[in-house]
C-alpha cells in the first residue's frame, strides 16, 4: 500500500476513534443532568407544599382573629339580652345569639380543616425532604462517578491525540490539506474500505478501472461517485492478483486471435463496430431534438387542430412540448445508433444515469424559472407593469425605436 495513502487510512481511523468518545461524554452528562432536573423538580415541588402551608397558617391565624371577634360579640349580646324586657327584642337578641353560635361552630370547623390539611402538608414535606436528601447523595455518587468516566476519557483521548499528532507529523501537507477537504462534508467516512467493487461510503459501485487502481494501491484513489478515499479491504477469494490479471489478459487475447478467423454468432450488444463514429453522428441527433422539440411545441399549442404556425407556438405548453420532442429524439438516437453500430443497446442505456445527472442543473432551473412565471401570473405582474407604463411612464414608448 502507498505510505500515504496507509497514512490517511490510520489518521482516518484515529479520528473515528476520537469522535466516538463524543457520544459517551453527552451520554455521561445526560444522565448526570437528568438527576440534577429531578432534584431542581423536587425542590420546586418543596417550595410549594411549603407556600401551601404558609397560606393555610394564615387562614387559621386570620380564623382565629374572627374566632375572637365573634366572641366578643357574642359576649356582648349576652349583656344586653339581660337588661331587655320586651318580647320582639327578646327573640331578635336570641336569634343574633344562635347566628353567631353558627358562625362560630363555622369557623372552628374551618380551622380543624386546614389544620390537618397543614398536617399532611407537612408530612408530605418531610417524605420529600427525605427524597431530596436521597437525591442528593446519588448526585454526589454520580458525579464522582461521571468526573472519574470523564478523566478515563480524557486519558484515553489525550493518547490517541498523542498518536495523531506523531502521524501529522509525518503526512504530506497536501494530502492532509486533501483528506481535510473530504473530512468538512465526510466526517468519518473520508476513507474508506472498497469491498465487493464497491465504495462502502456511498455503496455504488466503481468501475474497472477503479477498482483495479485501489488494489494496486500505488496511489490515493477516489471514488468516482462520491469522491470519498478508497483503500483496498476486500474478502479472500476476491483477490486478483496481478499474474491472474494477466493470465486472463493473455487468455482472451488468444481467444479473440482465435475468434477473428472463425465467425461466430454476436448479440447485439456485441455487435459493434469500431471506429465507425462520424461528425453526422452528433449533428443529427441534436437537429433531430430541434426539429422534435419545435413539433411537440405546435402539436400542444393546437398546429395539428387547425391553428396556423404563429398561434399555436405562442399558445404552446413548453413543458409537454419539450417533454414529447425530447422523447422522440432519444428514441431516434437509439434506432439510429443501432442501425449504425456505432453503440451497443447496453452502452446506450448506461449513457441514462449519467445524462440525468448533466441535466439536473437544467431541471432546477426550469422548474424555478417556470414556477417564478406561475407566480408573477398569479400576481398580475403583467397588468401593473402595463399599468404602470401608461400612467407612470408615459414617456418610455417615446424612447423606443
Amino acid at each position: 500500500m502507498n505510505s500515504s495513502l496507509e497514512q490517511l487510512v490510520n489518521l482516518s481511523k484515529l479520528d473515528t476513534q476520537i469522535d466516538s468518545y463524543n457520544p459517551k461524554i453527552e451520554a455521561i452528562n445526560a444522565k448526570l443532568e437528568a438527576k440534577k432536573g429531578s432534584i431542581n423538580a423536587l425542590v420546586e415541588k418543596k417550595h410549594d407544599i411549603e407556600s401551601s402551608i404558609a397560606r393555610l397558617e394564615a387562614l387559621i391565624s386570620d380564623t382565629n382573629r374572627q374566632i375572637a371577634e365573634q366572641g366578643e360579640k357574642m359576649k356582648k349580646i349576652s349583656a344586653r339580652s339581660s337588661s331587655l324586657k320586651k318580647e320582639k327584642e327578646i327573640e331578635a337578641t336570641q336569634t343574633e345569639e344562635t347566628l353567631g353560635k353558627e358562625q362560630l361552630a363555622s369557623l372552628n370547623e374551618d380551622i380543624e380543616r386546614n389544620e390537618k390539611a397543614v398536617e399532611v402538608k407537612k408530612a408530605d414535606l418531610k417524605e420529600l425532604d427525605e427524597k431530596i436528601n436521597e437525591a442528593n447523595t446519588e448526585l454526589k455518587e454520580l458525579e464522582n462517578e461521571t468526573a472519574s468516566s470523564l478523566k478515563e476519557i480524557e486519558n484515553s483521548k489525550k493518547e490517541l491525540y498523542k498518536q495523531k499528532d506523531a502521524l501529522l507529523a509525518k503526512i504530506n501537507q497536501k494530502v492532509l490539506e486533501f483528506y481535510e477537504k473530504i473530512r468538512k462534508w465526510a466526517k468519518n467516512t473520508a476513507v474508506v474500505p472498497m469491498k465487493k467493487q464497491a465504495c462502502y461510503g456511498c455503496f455504488m459501485r466503481v468501475n474497472d478501472k477503479t477498482f483495479s487502481e485501489v488494489l494496486r494501491s500505488e496511489s490515493i484513489t477516489t471514488c468516482p461517485h462520491c469522491g470519498r478515499i478508497l483503500y483496498s479491504e476486500i474478502n479472500e477469494g476476491e483477490i486478483i492478483t496481478e499474474p491472474v490479471v494477466a493470465k486472463k489478459t493473455a487468455a482472451k487475447k488468444t481467444a479473440t486471435k482465435a475468434t477473428a478467423k472463425k465467425p461466430t454468432k454476436k448479440t447485439a450488444d456485441e455487435s459493434v463496430e469500431e471506429g465507425k463514429g462520424r461528425v453526422l453522428d452528433l449533428v443529427l441527433p441534436v437537429v433531430m431534438l430541434i426539429i422534435c422539440c419545435v413539433i411537440g411545441m405546435i402539436y400542444s399549442g393546437g398546429f395539428f387542430e387547425g391553428e396556423d404556425f404563429i398561434t399555436a407556438f405562442s399558445n404552446s405548453d413548453a413543458s409537454v412540448g419539450l417533454m414529447l420532442g425530447s422523447a422522440f429524439a432519444v428514441v431516434f438516437s437509439f434506432v439510429y445508433f443501432l442501425i449504425r453500430r456505432s453503440m451497443s443497446f447496453k452502452d446506450m442505456m448506461s449513457c441514462i444515469p449519467d445524462g440525468f445527472k448533466a441535466m439536473v442543473p437544467a431541471i432546477m432551473i426550469l422548474t424555478f424559472a417556470w414556477s417564478l412565471k406561475a407566480m408573477t401570473d398569479s400576481l398580475g405582474a403583467k397588468y401593473f407593469v402595463r399599468d404602470f407604463v401608461r400612467t407612470s411612464a408615459t414617456g418610455i414608448p417615446l424612447l423606443l425605436p
